[in-house]
């Protein structure tokens, strides 16, 4: 059982080294594509270009713990990513701290019962050790909700979209590079990615990794802690696809779980109207107060008047 359980650590390990190395390969040629100099530009600053660099750090960090836990204990699954979701309200929080940013009544009711649905569809597998997979889900938990605060940081600072997570996957690729050298030099390579289909899986899946990316960075333009609530309820295609491809039968908290992540995304999508603005307002009450006045007073004007004086005989 324990060799078995180290197949799979070397396994998830390899993989998400070639997961970095993709991403990595992309943000190069993107690098290229738009110009090194207009990618600097666009970070508004050096402090900005170290801030995205650190999000490229600790996203690496937070995969590669997440990877390790479920590799070490896979029963450890269910309590670790019933955790993850709640990072959406650290983000939440740290959006309010330091950028003032307020929810409405409808988006924390939302927020909330979107959150709720990864974790109820994580819950419905108790087994393996709860504690030790609590703390695992909550240390990538923090990371992810603080590197997707820090992005929302970022564009608010003046930094581009484009900018920010093509820095963002150099920095993986960067990080997946000095990886695979270590590793290459350790006498392990790439251990556990046998067949090479996994290979190409796990490449698969750093492109994707970078569609995501680039999803969630444009997803931020608007409030951070919905859209991070909204990301985690990709729960529901795994669930879907496993039930396509695996004929699974998900539990009744399972189903329960996919009916709240999409109710709660719809209510948070659901918008009030929006009010004019106040200064658009009081223009248009100003300019018809003006105008009534104009009509008022132009018959009195024309009655002091008179008739016009006839010239002199």
């Amino acid at each position: 059982m324990e060799a078995e359980d180290s197949v799979k650590i070397e396994a998830n390990i390899s993989g998400i080294i070639v997961l970095w190395l993709t991403v990595g390969i992309i943000g190069a040629v993107s690098t290229v594509y738009c110009g090194p100099k207009d990618i600097i530009s666009g970070m508004k600053g050096m402090h900005n270009v170290m801030g995205a660099v650190a999000v490229g750090v600790v996203n690496c960090g937070a995969m590669f713990a997440l990877a390790f836990a479920f590799g070490s204990d896979p029963a450890d699954a269910g309590p670790i990513t019933a955790v993850l979701p709640l990072n959406a309200f650290l983000v939440a929080f740290l959006a309010y701290t330091f950028l003032g940013e307020t929810l409405g009544k409808r988006e924390m009711a939302g927020m909330g019962i979107a959150v709720a649905g990864p974790v109820c569809m994580a819950l419905a597998d108790t087994s393996g050790s709860a504690l030790q997979g609590l703390a695992w889900g909550g240390l990538t938990a923090a990371c992810f909700g603080t590197s997707n605060f820090v992005r929302k940081l970022l564009a608010k600072n003046g930094a581009t979209k484009t900018s920010i997570v093509v820095v963002i996957f150099v920095t993986v690729g960067s990080i997946g590079i000095i990886s695979l050298c270590g590793s290459v030099l350790g006498g392990r390579g790439l251990e556990g990615l046998t067949p090479f289909k996994l290979v190409a899986f796990a490449s698969i899946s750093g492109v994707l990794w970078v569609v995501g990316g680039i999803c969630f960075q444009n997803a931020l333009m608007g409030k951070a802690g919905p859209a991070s609530a909204v990301t985690n309820t990709n729960s529901v295609g795994v669930l879907v696809l496993d039930i396509v491809f695996y004929q699974t039968k998900p539990e009744a908290l399972k189903i329960l779980g996919m009916v709240l992540c999409i109710a709660g995304v719809t209510l948070m999508s659901l918008k009030p109207a929006a009010r004019p603005p106040l200064q658009e307002k009081l223009t248009s009450e100003a300019t018809n107060v003006s105008m009534t006045e104009g009509l008022s007073t132009q018959p009195i004007e024309t009655e002091g008047r008179g008739p016009p004086a006839c010239p002199p005989a």
